[in-house]
């Protein structure tokens, strides 16, 4: 196998990726908190108010804690699924090349 046919068919790839092809980050993503995390009905509902008529100082300090971890990780979860999408691209052609090349070696036996 030369580099350069890899090259080819890693720029060959359709840009369609189908649907079984599978690639995730080495890392989990990121899990997000459930507003079941609190212990009353009354704390959760205040985190369903925070930021519509609710503000930071106007709920319990659990309440506010769990809302920024939430937050958090959210961010990290779209971060995760950002990395995930381009690594998906970029992996998707070089996995192509190499079924190309795999197949072609096939053929030649």
């Amino acid at each position: 196998m030369t580099t350069e046919l890899r090259d080819y068919f890693a720029a060959q790839a359709p840009a369609d990726i189908p649907a079984w092809f599978e690639w995730k980050p080495d890392r989990e993503r990121p899990s997000i908190p459930s507003k079941f995390e609190l212990n009353s009905e009354e704390l959760r509902q205040q985190l369903e108010g925070l930021g519509d008529w609710l503000d930071v100082k106007d709920v319990h300090p659990e309440v506010a804690a769990l809302a920024d971890h939430m937050a958090r990780a959210r961010t990290a979860a779209e971060q995760w699924d950002r990395q995930r999408d381009i690594g998906r691209y970029i992996a998707w052609r070089w996995a192509y090349a190499d079924m190309m090349i795999a197949a072609r070696q096939k053929a030649e036996e």
